[in-house]
């Protein structure tokens, strides 16, 4: 039954994307296109720095792609090592067709020859499918995160380059700067702000999945004496996984709030107080502007918080589900 429940779960999350994909279509070309946009307002800016925007942009979707590319194939394998001993086994024991990775039933004999390959193909398959839509999707969103995580460090360091200029200055130059850096900042924040609307129903939906996977996943290790050895390490990579990927999450959402304030910080620590009257008022503005929090929430609810201290209180929370479904299962018994 746990078994079924995590196999249950995978399967719902990766409808649930394919759902998110289908509705939110069109808000994500609109995003893209906005990206796609910021990205040349930068290098067509006035700003200095462009040359370190640009090596350090390369150098976050270099290891974006690694990234991506060592998770998918860890996830690709683990339904592979799940399903496969189960035919192998049981042809070792003479008893070929005996059993199927999932205990789900059927209107046909799935243990006559063909039918049960056939079965067998689709319960592997079905999961490689969910498990890397799930997955794909998770680091699809990771990138998009650090990358904005990229605009607010060069941000950061923009501002601190043109800095020293701001004292007893009244260029006219230096004005028209803090009039694109105030506009790259307005553009930067509301892409962050439609990520995280983009964000708000995969954070639900992962929520939801991870406490499913993680508890069943511990009760099976535990109280399952059905599955071979290696579906055990199966099932152990993929729970594993799947807290690494949250982990992940709520570090990359942490980081995001932690630069937009060292934006607030570098801009503080300016000669603000220095400034020629001209550009005082501009000044003025983007102190005011940069001291916006920036949270990864969905609905702004405490709830679905994503940063470090939210991913221990999921762990703990995680861990008191299981030690509950157990004393059920014990009493059950």
């Amino acid at each position: 039954m746990c078994t079924l429940g995590i196999v249950t779960s995978v399967l719902a999350t990766g409808g649930s994307i394919t759902l998110f994909y289908f509705f939110y279509q069109n808000r994500l070309e609109k995003f893209t296109d906005n990206w796609n946009s910021l990205n040349e307002n930068i290098l067509k800016s006035n700003l200095d720095s462009k040359e370190f925007f640009r090596q350090m942009f390369l150098q976050v979707a270099k290891n974006n792609e690694s990234f991506t590319k060592t998770i998918l194939f860890v996830v690709f394998w683990t339904p592979i090592i799940y399903c496969s001993p189960v035919p192998v086994v049981d042809a070792i024991k003479q008893s070929y067709r005996t059993n199927l990775p999932l205990p789900i039933l059927y209107p046909y004999d799935d243990r006559q020859a063909g039918l049960y390959e056939m079965t067998f193909f689709l319960h592997m398959m079905g999961l490689v499918i969910s498990v890397m839509k799930k997955f794909g999707n998770d680091c699809f969103f990771l990138s998009l995160f650090k990358i904005h995580r990229t605009y607010l460090r060069y941000l950061s360091v923009s501002i601190r380059s043109e800095g020293e200029k701001f004292k007893k200055n009244s260029n006219q130059l230096i004005k028209q700067k803090l009039i694109s850096w105030i506009k790259i900042h307005q553009q930067i924040i509301k892409n962050i702000q439609d990520l995280i609307i983009l964000y708000t129903p995969i954070i639900i939906v992962y929520h939801v999945n991870l406490i499913c996977i993680v508890v069943f996943g511990l009760f099976t290790q535990i109280k399952n004496d059905r599955d071979s050895s290696v579906q055990r390490i199966g099932t152990a990579m993929f729970c594993a996984v799947n807290i690494f990927q949250l982990y992940m999450q709520c570090s990359s959402a942490e980081e995001l709030s932690i630069e937009a304030e060292r934006v607030a910080d570098e801009i503080y620590n300016t000669p603000w107080n220095e400034v020629d009257e001209n550009n005082a008022e501009i000044i003025r503005l983007v102190l005011k502007i940069a001291n916006r929090p920036i949270e990864v929430t969905a609905f702004k609810a405490p709830t679905f918080l994503l940063n470090k201290q939210s991913f221990v209180t999921f762990v703990v929370n995680t861990i008191r589900a299981f030690m509950t479904f157990s004393k059920m299962s014990d009493l059950r018994d």
